[in-house]
């Protein structure tokens, strides 16, 4: 599974990749800072989910979520 954060300007700015290896309900927290450790200021994000199906399909989803401090 692989997660990534962009800002409005389409810039990516967190890439997480996690191995999940059962099915079933995952949870993942952002804790708000860039690939490079520094926090990122309040605003709207778009984050994107992708993995491979166990037949090889590859499902990606992106939605919008807002940060506020």
């Amino acid at each position: 599974v692989s997660i990534e954060i962009f800002n409005t300007l389409g810039q990516r700015i967190k890439m997480v990749s996690i191995d999940f290896s059962s099915a079933g309900y995952k949870e993942w927290r952002w804790d708000g800072n860039n690939d490079l450790f520094q926090r990122v200021p309040s605003g709207t994000y778009i984050y994107r989910v992708s993995f491979f199906t166990l037949n090889g399909n590859r499902f990606q989803e992106e939605k919008k979520m807002l940060i506020l401090k």
